[in-house]
This record gives C-alpha cells, sequence and structure tokens, in this order.
C-alpha cells in the first residue's frame, strides 16, 4: 500500500532525542515553491503523533517541510 500518491505526501519525522526538557508535540511546517513555510500540523501535547498525510497537493510543485519540537518554553 502507498502512502504517498501524486496529490499526497506522507511525511513522519523521528523522536527528538536532543532535549533535556521533556517534548509536548510537533509543529509541521510547510512551504510551495518559494513561499514563506506555514503550520500545516500541531500534535500539541501528545510526543507520540510524528506523522502526517499532507493532501490536495499539486503534481509538480515544490513542497518543502521543517518540523519543530515543542516544549513548555515553546517551539525548538
Amino acid at each position: 500500500m502507498a502512502l504517498s500518491t501524486q496529490t499526497s505526501i506522507y511525511v513522519k519525522w523521528a523522536e527528538s532525542l536532543q532535549s533535556e526538557i521533556p517534548i509536548l508535540g510537533y509543529k509541521l511546517y510547510m512551504s510551495v515553491g518559494t513561499q514563506q513555510y506555514r503550520l500545516i500540523y500541531s500534535s500539541d501535547k501528545n510526543p507520540l503523533l510524528r506523522e502526517f498525510n499532507v493532501t490536495n497537493l499539486t503534481s509538480g510543485a515544490l513542497y518543502q517541510f521543517k518540523v519543530a519540537a515543542i516544549n513548555f518554553n515553546g517551539d525548538s
């Protein structure tokens, strides 16, 4: 079973192990072409959720992603 298609991409990231402070969740940001990154997913208060299926994409477009870990101080 394919997790990504021509109009969707399945994004999964590793657990952040570089923090002395407990991770409360993650935020996933996406950029389309040369646009600024925007928040598309947040797993606030749940560090176990480290995946997201991004849908309604345009075939052939450039998409970039970045992930931030969340702790009680805010985003990493």
